[in-house]
Order: C-alpha cells, then sequence, then structure tokens
C-alpha cells in the first residue's frame, strides 16, 4: 500500500509499504484455493515494479515464512530446509527490511533461523526503518498491552507511521485494537497451523485498519 508525502508530493516522494504474512515455505502458490497467482516471484516482481516508478518501499513480514508444519520426519528434513533456504534467499533479495519470526519458523530451531541472516525481531524488540525521508515504526506484538507499549518506544524514536505485526487470527486482532489508535496499522499473521482454503486476505476497516494477508 502506499501513502503519500504529507504534501501531496509526486511518485519520487511517495513510500509503499509491502508486508507478507504465513508464507509457510511456499516459493509458488500451493494450489489450496481459487486464484493463488505467482508465488514470491509475483511478490517480487511488484516490490521492483514499485521502485521502478520511483516509489520509496519498506518491505516487513509478519512471520511463519519458513515452514508450513512441525514434526518433520527425518525424510523431510533436507527437502524442507532447503526450501526454507530458498524462501530466506528471495526475502534477501527482495529487500526485507524486518521481521517478526512465528512458532512455524522455528520448526528446525532457532539457531537453523538465524542462521539464513534474516533480519528477525526479538522477542519484545521493535525497530525504526528510515524509508527515504520517513521514519516507519515496527511493533511486533500478542496484546493490546505490547502494542501499545512498541508503539510508544517506536514514536518516541521518530515514527511517522507505526504498523503493528499481530501474531493471532483476524478476529482476535480485531478485538484487541477496538476503540484504540495506537498503531496505524495492523497485520494479523501466523494464525492457521496450514493454509487453508478459508484461508483469504481480508481488511477490516475501523478504528485502525486490520488486515490478513
Amino acid at each position: 500500500m502506499a501513502r503519500p508525502s504529507s504534501d501531496g508530493g509526486a511518485a519520487g516522494e511517495r513510500v509503499a509499504l509491502f508486508v507478507t504474512a504465513d508464507l509457510q515455505g511456499q516459493l509458488t502458490p500451493c494450489g489450496c484455493s481459487a486464484g493463488m497467482r505467482g508465488g514470491l516471484g509475483r511478490a517480487a516482481a511488484q516490490l521492483a515494479r514499485a521502485r521502478a516508478e520511483g516509489l520509496t518501499v519498506a518491505y516487513v513480514d509478519a512471520g511463519d515464512a519458513l515452514f508450513d508444519r512441525g514434526g518433520l520426519q527425518p525424510e523431510e528434513v533436507v527437502e524442507e530446509e532447503r526450501k526454507a533456504r530458498a524462501v530466506a534467499e528471495v526475502l534477501r533479495q527482495m529487500g526485507l527490511a524486518a521481521r517478526s519470526p512465528g512458532p512455524l519458523d522455528d520448526v528446525q530451531g532457532v539457531a537453523f533461523r538465524a542462521s539464513l541472516g534474516l533480519p528477525d525481531l526479538a522477542p519484545g524488540a521493535v525497530t525504526v526503518l528510515t524509508v527515504g525521508n520517513h521514519r516507519l515504526g515496527v511493533v511486533p506484538a500478542r496484546t493490546l498491552a505490547q502494542l501499545s507499549d512498541g508503539a510508544a518506544r517506536v514514536r518516541a524514536q521518530g515514527a511517522e507511521f507505526v504498523v503493528g505485526l499481530y501474531g493471532g487470527p483476524l478476529d482476535a486482532a480485531v478485538s484487541a485494537v477496538r476503540g484504540s489508535t495506537v498503531v496505524d496499522l495492523l497485520v494479523s499473521a501466523q494464525d492457521a497451523a496450514a493454509v487453508s482454503v478459508g484461508d483469504e486476505s481480508r481488511l477490516v476497516k475501523a478504528d485502525i485498519p486490520v488486515a490478513r494477508v
């Protein structure tokens, strides 16, 4: 999504925020629901196009990118770790700036995840990204209290816009921030153990827009 600069400037003065979530080790569409197109290749092309059009791009991931399930069998480990490394490489090439790891990211342990060199935020950590001439706050959380604390911390560091990465289902995310304006956008992620036919992107327009992607 793109947010124009406060003075309504041209495309070169605009910022585009991209968020991925629940990739679950999939490089190409898994085919579990209708209308799936392109996979990570299409996502990478969208970021490249935004940059080519003069937009300043910020890209973050809301977690559960590396594996689609726990309890891997010994004969599955080599293939699944290879897929996870491929996903991580693509995310790096896409310019990933910050990530909130989910439980499925640690299926092979924290050390394996750390070895991939992704910009993962530690538990309780927040970050402020410099995006062109703007400051974007990124706050992982699982409760309103964590969102409020994290948002206060990044705003104290100069964040103009704050995106919350909520580890939980969409309805829980909506309930958590009902009547609140602690962040500017909330993304729900790390929900289902596996992507299913019923999982589709949604945007709930409330005091705080809440998205599932």
